[in-house]
């Protein structure tokens, strides 16, 4: 048996906690705001903390979204699997999913890097994009179509011609 003793917190302790306590409250603060301007930004009539958009957000974009983020890269991002499953052959459902089919593979990291390439956003948002994926996937996945592009002249020309493709697309609109 292990006697546990309890003492009084420290001063420091203390004023560790009434930060953590004013942090929270401010955080909770905000969200309540959050909650009551965000829908009329977005169009959304749900509350923040408890849905994916129909948009296909996660919170952090939803959040990105209604503070006055740039909503055009989630509509970037899904013109790009977009192109992608048409050269690659593959549904949505199947580039976001969690095969490991190399098919399915090859087409999800090609997706990722064309994101990288022609938005500005972070791994981690490319990833949550690619159906909820780490950002170190998403670094891998960026890094390998780097090097494959350089020995697959194949997987080279289908990139060039998305890329081409793409281009004409968003100079167009």
């Amino acid at each position: 048996m292990t006697l546990v003793l309890h003492h009084s917190p420290t001063k420091t302790e203390m004023e560790a906690i009434k930060r953590r306590r004013k942090f929270r409250a401010l955080i909770a603060e905000r969200a309540n705001r959050l909650a009551v301007i965000a829908p009329v930004i977005v169009e959304e009539t749900k509350p923040p903390l408890e849905f994916i958009s129909p948009q296909g957000l996660c919170l952090r974009d939803w959040l990105f979204v209604a503070t006055g983020g740039d909503t055009a890269i989630p509509n970037m991002a899904r013109s790009i699997q977009a192109a992608v499953c048409r050269e690659f052959q593959v549904t949505r459902k199947d580039l976001i999913g969690q095969s490991r089919c190399s098919h399915f593979v090859i087409a999800r990291q090609v997706s990722m890097w064309l994101c990288k390439s022609f938005t500005k956003r972070s791994l981690y948002e490319i990833g949550r994009f690619h159906g909820g994926r780490d950002h170190s996937t998403a670094h891998h996945a960026i890094e390998k179509i780097s090097r494959l592009v350089l020995c697959d002249d194949d997987l080279a020309k289908r990139i060039l011609n998305l890329r081409s493709e793409l281009e004409g697309y968003f100079n167009g609109h």
